[in-house]
């Protein structure tokens, strides 16, 4: 068995993606859709004695949902021509970024990618990039309580909470991450384990926050996570339980419910010793269209100085925080 990570987690130790794509054509003999990746495999000469399976995967559905990408379009027997990165460790490996199918309609999987082959594409990133606005500026969030998408390709929101997260500690994100590919199709049951914080407030994809009475929840859709944020002015733990989110106190600052500081305790994780507090802020900004982000981490047991991030969500009309369901 080859081990292996996911690609958008670890490019270098399993996909050569400095490089120019690969092309295989066959006939589609295995699909999964769903997330965390959609996985297949392509038989290729299928029946003859050279014929040679391989295993493919690609974006999230999370993602490719909001490009237009959905399941009907690619079937279990499908003759199709793919391209993308080759694999490093396993030789019929590799990462799809382009699926060309029988009609000779072509899919884009990459979230930044342009058409390969033919002039009939499907997907479209525009959503991801934060290219899909609300322009009437009373139409957006008047408060925080909205749901809100990252923007990729943009360092202040695709990555930058999640870079800080690992930086505060997380020895075990790679172990958390790593898959194995074999005969079948990848899988890890650690794979689609909840994140804890503060790593769980890193993954790329939609967030609301709404009303839970006098509470906040706020919904992640990475793993179907829920966090409930205790409206009070004083930060009592001593009845709550540790647990991967921990328990998490918030204030109103201003009118509104325009900016909520939130500080969060007896978190169980192992990026974060178990006496390490955390701040966060959610805030929005004065033209209604971003929540922007910032968190504090003080951490006794393994640093003297706090680890600060920050980060924004884009509000972007439509989107909604949709089923994760990770199946492996």
């Amino acid at each position: 068995m080859v081990a292996t990570a996911s690609a958008h987690h670890s490019w270098a130790s399993n996909y050569l993606s400095n490089e120019p794509d690969i092309e295989i054509a066959g006939v589609i003999s295995q699909l999964e859709w769903k997330n965390p990746h959609v996985r297949m495999q392509v038989t290729v000469d299928a029946g003859k004695p050279t014929a040679k399976t391989w295993l493919i995967e690609s974006a999230s559905v999370a993602q490719l949902s909001r490009m237009d990408v959905t399941p009907d379009l690619v079937k279990v027997g499908q003759a199709v021509k793919v391209a993308g990165f080759a694999g490093l460790q396993n030789p019929t490996s590799l990462f799809m970024n382009h699926l060309l199918l029988p009609d000779n309609r072509e899919i884009v999987f990459k979230i930044d990618g342009k058409p390969r082959w033919s002039s009939q594409s499907i997907g479209d990133s525009n959503k991801l990039h934060g290219s899909v606005i609300e322009t009437d500026i009373n139409k957006r969030p008047a408060s925080i309580l909205a749901v809100w998408t990252t923007v990729y390709g943009d360092p202040n929101s695709h990555s930058a909470a999640r870079s800080k997260a690992a930086s505060a500690g997380d020895t075990g994100m790679s172990a958390a991450r790593t898959r194995t590919t074999s005969a079948v199709l990848p899988n890890s049951a650690s794979y689609c384990a909840p994140k804890a914080m503060p790593l769980a407030m890193g993954a790329p994809y939609p967030i609301q926050l709404l009303k839970n009475g006098k509470d906040v929840l706020i919904k992640l859709e990475e793993n179907d996570q829920l966090r409930t944020i205790h409206i009070t002015d004083k930060h009592d733990d001593s009845a709550a339980a540790r647990s991967s989110l921990g328990y998490s106190t918030g204030v109103w600052a201003g009118q509104g419910e325009k900016k909520l500081v939130v500080t969060t305790t007896k978190i169980d994780s192992n990026t974060i010793g178990a006496r390490a507090s955390m701040t966060e802020t959610f805030e929005l900004s004065a033209d209604r269209n971003r929540l922007e982000y910032t968190s504090s981490i003080v951490d006794p047991d393994k640093s003297s100085a706090p680890v600060t991030s920050s980060k924004y969500w884009q509000y972007s009309p439509g989107v909604k925080v949709e089923p994760y369901d990770c199946t492996l």
